[in-house]
């Protein structure tokens, strides 16, 4: 049975509490299955269908809460000047009303790192915490010499402003033709992620780029209490640098956070679980089974 608790719903309800009366609602969760809780957040510009395959695998035994976020899909934008520890705070808003009891939480890319940073904030949340290729300092990958949050600002600023400037015809454009070619394999999964991607808006997908760059949260990781899992992408670095290097810049990341655990997937880019779904269902089944 698939049941929608929309944002009008479900966050109205902690808007005027924790969030505050005026907040805007930038979450819609779809809660689908029986059994313990699991949080799926999805990556940049995805919307929570991103998701789809997996919450088929897992509804028998899991409740699965889904997690769109505003302005990415086809879900509506929101205007916000804050957007990633709002959506953070919503989504610990949520668990929280619903009174979800122990909920592991698996975030792609972007979601990772949100599922990092709610494991942060709430440490008595979540069981468990699967980063699916998403780092607490992404900025440290993508820009050599960087070394924390203030050196990144300038290239983050850079990054929104390049994103944002794009129309909606040529920020879709650029994801099937560039962005998403890069991050997943097979033709047929680029078109059917380029689509929904595409559908995005250019402007949050633009201040979220450009706040999560400008992010590290390696220095808080140590507050995360529960065991931690990081699922990293190798297949799209492969030809850029030696595989003991890449996974060693993944470690690196995690230093303050030492339960951290580790899965490398050599034939998979960006997106494990649409690449390599038999391997990323078997690992993730692994670890739900053990919390």
């Amino acid at each position: 049975m698939k049941k929608l608790i929309s944002s009008f719903g479900a966050v109205i309800l902690f808007a005027a509490s924790s969030l505050g009366a005026n907040a805007p609602k930038l979450i819609d969760v779809q809660v689908t299955g029986h059994g313990k809780p699991v949080i799926l957040i999805p990556g940049l510009a995805c919307s929570g269908a991103v998701w789809d395959d997996t919450v088929n695998h897992l509804q028998d035994k899991y409740e699965c809460h889904v997690v769109s976020i505003a302005g990415f899909g086809a879900t509506p934008a929101q205007k916000t000047d804050e957007l990633f520890d709002a959506v953070r705070d919503q989504i610990i808003a949520y668990a929280r009303e619903h009174k979800l009891d122990k909920p592991a939480i698996v975030g792609h890319s972007l979601g990772g790192t949100l599922a990092l940073a709610i494991g942060e904030a709430a440490p008595e949340l979540p069981s468990d915490i699967v980063s699916v290729d998403g780092l607490p300092f992404l900025a440290g990958v993508m820009f050599p010499g960087v070394t924390d949050a203030e050196g990144a600002k300038k290239a983050a600023a850079s990054m929104r402003q390049m994103i944002g400037r794009q129309t909606p015809e040529q920020f879709a454009q650029y994801q099937s033709g560039v962005t998403i070619p890069s991050m997943v394999t097979k033709p047929d999964d680029v078109k059917r992620i380029a689509e929904m991607c595409g559908k995005s808006d250019p402007a949050t997908v633009a201040q979220a780029m450009s706040e999560l760059l400008g992010r590290d949260y390696r220095p808080e990781l140590g507050k995360i209490k529960c065991p931690v899992l990081v699922l990293g992408a190798l297949a799209g670095l492969l030809q850029y640098a030696p595989k003991d290097a890449l996974e060693q810049n993944y470690k690196t990341q995690f230093t303050n956070a030492p339960q951290t655990r580790f899965q490398f997937f050599d034939k998979s880019k960006h997106f494990i679980m649409v690449d390599d779904p038999a391997g990323f269902y078997a690992t993730l089944d692994k670890e739900l089974v053990a919390r």
